[in-house]
């Protein structure tokens, strides 16, 4: 090849490697749009509107190799999915964020995922599979000292079960 055809494509390589580091960074930047904007959709209660919106944040977390964002972006879609009714479709969003959260992930990640299984087994049942995973979201929250994540899991312990419901 000709030098000044190695020139070129030594020139065209490096306009491509920094156009591919600069789309990584939008491609960060509109996941974190994408999750800013579902959260406030998610407190307009907008939650059809939400779903799309952290589909769309877990795909861009997915993208840049954010897991933890990824996995956070799910846990809200599930909790969305719950608010629409559709506690089935949130235990298979839950399930694909328990599986990439796998063994390395926080105590306060964790605790999030259960405690949103948990929920999904209280509309679903039943009773005892809701118990099992509030009560293990509790021992995770506790151990990561998520005090706010703790006062919610103890209220949904305490506000969606007669005693009937527990085999104490």
């Amino acid at each position: 090849m000709h030098r000044t055809g190695r020139h070129r494509l030594r020139k065209l390589a490096a306009a491509c490697l920094l156009l591919a580091a600069s789309g990584a960074r939008v491609a960060e930047a509109d996941a974190d749009k994408a999750a800013a904007r579902a959260a406030e959709l998610t407190r307009s209660g907008r939650f059809e509107e939400a779903l799309l919106a952290w589909r769309e944040a877990a795909q861009g977390f997915a993208a840049e190799g954010e897991r933890s964002e990824q996995v956070s972006a799910l846990v809200h879609l599930a909790d969305a999915q719950q608010a629409l009714g559709r506690y089935a479709d949130s235990l298979v969003t839950l399930s694909e964020a328990q599986a990439l959260a796998g063994e390395g992930a926080g105590a306060a990640e964790l605790a999030a995922i259960h405690g949103a299984i948990g929920n999904a087994y209280i509309a679903l049942g039943p009773p005892a599979e809701a118990r099992e995973h509030l009560e293990r979201a509790l021992e995770l929250a506790k151990a990561a000292g998520a005090q706010a994540l703790a006062a919610a899991l103890l209220t949904n312990l305490g506000n969606r079960f007669d005693e009937k419901d527990w085999a104490w």
